[in-house]
């Protein structure tokens, strides 16, 4: 038996069923509200079990009409059982708590004696399947009247079988000396015995003597009228004297007194072949065609358990068939039609059946919020969650019958009660993440894990969910999860921002969004949703709508992350000068960035001019020149070509080239080198060139994009020609022939020999730089 103490560790997390919880605590003080006493058969001497009302109430009916019936106050916390041993009690309740139970030889009968009392019919089936298993011709006898009491035909059947195949081996046996006259006689005139005559009355003859002494008549066993009237007609007429032979017959019958005189002579003239009257005795021989009929199954009125359960007093007890137990209404009957503990807790999820507690929540419909009751069992509560026990059964324990929860739905709490009671939940996109929750408040680990197995792999993270999501995935300290929400919001930047849910995240989420290197959305559009966020945290916290308030309420981190080198100057006008936003920034950051757009910025950039976009750019140049005097790239109607290789497997994205202020006519070809060069990629199209910021400079050009990104393999020369229609534009000093940019080394050639064996040099400085990834899963 564990000790309260030991009990009370966190056992019920590492128990994840109910079965287990339930085993957990049988002989158990921990949560006991009743004890029962029964004497031990081993060493006399009385012994206490600790149970728990509610488990022994879901597993019979009968215990359930006890503790839970009209007269339960009445009952004592401490019951004595005469009527069995301490050993088969224990086991009895073991199966209660844990399905299972030891059977032996030992404690079998008893153990199907308590299941047929308290109507554990699952039991009785376990206990019958034991016994004819084990059944044999010197315990046929003792199991016998048990199949008789209980009404197990099925095992009834085979103890008759079992009988008759081997009478003469039964009837020698101790246990058949110890029968009630009633069955001697059921079997002494079975049709069916395998037994010579002669046997058969000599058994019959012991018997006789042993209930003699059993009643106290030793003196007066030589009385024929004593024997003939403890073994009556029904026995003696039983017994096939004709077919014993003549030497057998007079060597023990006429001197037994079980005979009168005048059969025994009558007899004697039957085996000296002498007209004699009728014998009472049946002549033909045992044929062995002869079924148990209900008839013999019924004789017996009064069922004594064995004297073992009674200990020295069993005579003057008896147990009256039929009274063993108030047989229950049909509607207490659900016990029977459950057999397992967990069929019988879950039988009991979301039923006032013994609910002795409620939980009043919100439910959710698509018209109103109402209000929704969930019956509940505190000790299934408790032996699966160590803050329902403390709630229960702590050193404060909850009294109220009714316990209201605010921070959660009726749908979520009720799929985590379906857990506790059937260690199963239905889970769905719209209750993983308010069950994990609860999981985690009240300490169910399994669920939890089935919850964060369930987002892994049936839970799609979509733009519409994924502030909630990034919420729940930080709560629970999912790295994954959170990895997959901002995978989403960096592709589907700018429809996330404008979501509703945006404008109520934690600050920390907005600072961590204008952070990311990669965001889908034009730096103006996010300027403007951070804003529209700084303005509903301002009405949140009842601050006045100005300016200065929103950059206090954003922080010096998010303001300084947003990349305003980004916009254009227009968009920078439109957000910065507006009396919605103005005085978010300060007056000197906004001369820094006009003097950035008007190329007259003196001083490095307070904000990062890095593109948020998901590739490399591979800068070819140290410094550049905008298209003055000499220092100018001059393309009219020009072509251009670039050669190169790389060290490590790329995918190639486009090329950035050269602009100013205008539009480009622009067609670009990528070739492999494989004996001769082979154009494998080709794009055209129409380029407006923009200002290309950088830390400590700028330039002006345009991306070029190709339909697919192009595998580049490791050391193969490639090739990309151009040809540019378009006014003067930028260029670019300090070339650079060998390059490494995030991990990988290009080389670029500035001259390759041409198919007439000359060298043929490149002009390739209209390009500025490779637009890359690594994998084209980035």
């Amino acid at each position: 038996m564990l000790c309260t103490s030991e009990a009370q560790k966190d056992w019920q997390t590492s128990r994840p069923t109910i079965k287990e919880r339930c085993a957990f605590v049988f002989n158990n003080e921990f949560l006991s509200d009743v004890n029962f006493k029964a004497r031990s058969s081993i060493c006399g001497e009385c012994k206490v079990i600790p149970a728990h009302k509610f488990v022994l109430s879901i597993s019979s009916p009968v215990f359930q009409a006890m503790f839970r019936g009209n007269m339960a106050e009445s009952v004592s916390n401490l019951i004595e059982l005469p009527d069995c041993d301490y050993e088969s009690l224990l086991e009895f309740f073991r199966y209660l708590y844990s399905d299972e139970a030891y059977l032996s030889g030992t404690n079998v009968l008893q153990v199907l004696y308590l299941a047929n009392k308290y109507i554990v019919p699952s039991l009785v089936d376990k206990c019958t399947e034991y016994l004819q298993k084990s059944l044999n011709a010197y315990n046929v006898l003792r199991i016998l009247p048990h199949a008789q009491a209980f009404d197990k035909n099925e095992l009834l059947e085979r103890c008759w079988e079992l009988i008759d195949k081997n009478a003469d081996s039964v009837v020698k046996s101790e246990e058949f000396f110890n029968l009630e006259r009633c069955r001697v006689e059921t079997i002494v005139n079975r049709e069916s015995l395998n037994i010579r005559e002669f046997e058969l009355f000599k058994a019959v003859d012991r018997w006789v003597s042993k209930e003699s002494e059993r009643q106290g008549l030793l003196e007066s066993l030589s009385n024929c009228e004593s024997k003939r009237r403890i073994l009556g007609d029904g026995i003696v007429q039983g017994i096939r004297f004709p077919l014993m032979s003549q030497k057998e017959f007079m060597s023990a019958v006429p001197d037994s007194n079980i005979l009168t005189t005048s059969e025994v002579i009558n007899l004697m003239k039957y085996f000296s072949g002498l007209p004699t009257p009728l014998l009472p005795f049946i002549q033909t021989p045992r044929k062995g065609t002869m079924k148990d009929t209900p008839q013999m199954r019924r004789r017996l009125g009064t069922y004594i358990p064995p004297a073992a359960w009674w200990g020295h007093s069993f005579q003057n007890r008896q147990l009256t068939l039929g009274k063993i137990a108030t047989m229950p209404s049909l509607e207490d009957l659900w016990h029977s039609h459950r057999q397992t503990k967990k069929e019988k807790i879950a039988f009991l999820f979301n039923n006032k059946e013994m609910s002795d507690v409620s939980f009043v929540v919100q439910a959710s419909t698509e018209e109103s919020e109402t209000r929704k009751v969930i019956p509940a069992h505190k000790f299934v509560l408790a032996i699966s969650s160590r803050v329902f026990h403390s709630m229960f059964y702590g050193p404060l324990p909850e009294t109220k019958d009714s316990i209201e929860l605010s921070d959660c739905e009726y749908e979520s709490l009720l799929e985590l009660f379906r857990y506790i009671y059937c260690d199963q939940a239905n889970l769905s996109g719209s209750n993983v993440f308010q069950l994990w929750y609860l999981a985690k408040k009240y300490m169910t680990p399994e669920l939890a894990l089935s919850c964060k197995q369930f987002v892994q792999h049936a839970f799609q993270v979509k733009v519409s969910n994924v502030f909630c999501t990034l919420s729940c995935a930080r709560m629970f300290e999912d790295t994954d999860l959170e990895n997959r929400c901002w995978k989403v919001i960096e592709k589907q930047t700018e429809r996330a921002v404008t979501l509703d849910e945006f404008a109520t995240v934690e600050r920390s989420v907005v600072e961590s969004i204008v952070k990311k290197e990669v965001l889908n959305i034009k730096e103006v559009e996010l300027f403007k949703a951070v804003d529209r966020w700084g303005v509903k945290e301002c009405e949140r916290r009842g601050i006045t709508l100005g300016g200065k308030e929103r950059r206090i309420i954003l922080g010096e981190e998010i303001v300084k992350a947003i990349r305003f080198p980004l916009m254009s100057y227009e968009e920078f006008r439109s957000v910065t000068i507006s009396r919605e936003t103005e005085n978010i920034l300060k007056h000197e950051e906004i001369s820094h960035m006009l003097s950035f757009y008007l190329d007259e910025l003196k001083t490095p950039l307070q904000f990062s001019p890095a593109q948020r976009v998901d590739f490399h750019l591979c800068l070819r140049f140290d410094n550049f020149h905008p298209p003055r005097g000499d220092e100018k790239w001059n393309y009219g109607d020009k072509m251009g070509e670039l050669a190169f290789s790389v060290d490590k497997t790329i995918y190639l994205l486009g090329i950035q080239l050269f602009g100013c202020f205008e539009r480009y006519n622009v067609t670009v070809e990528v070739k492999r080198h494989h004996g001769d060069w082979i154009t494998f990629t080709k794009h055209s199209g129409t380029h407006l060139s923009r200002k290309v910021a950088l830390t400590n400079g700028y330039y002006y050009g345009f991306d070029v994009f190709f339909d697919d990104p192009i595998l580049l393999e490791t050391n193969r020369p490639y090739k990309i020609v151009w040809r540019i229609r378009g006014p003067s534009s930028w260029c670019g000093g300090g070339y650079k022939e060998f390059i490494e940019c995030h991990g990988v080394v290009f080389t670029f050639i500035r001259h390759v020999p041409s198919l007439r064996g000359t060298v043929h040099y490149l002009n390739d400085l209209a390009c500025p730089a490779l637009l890359f990834r690594e994998n084209i899963s980035a």
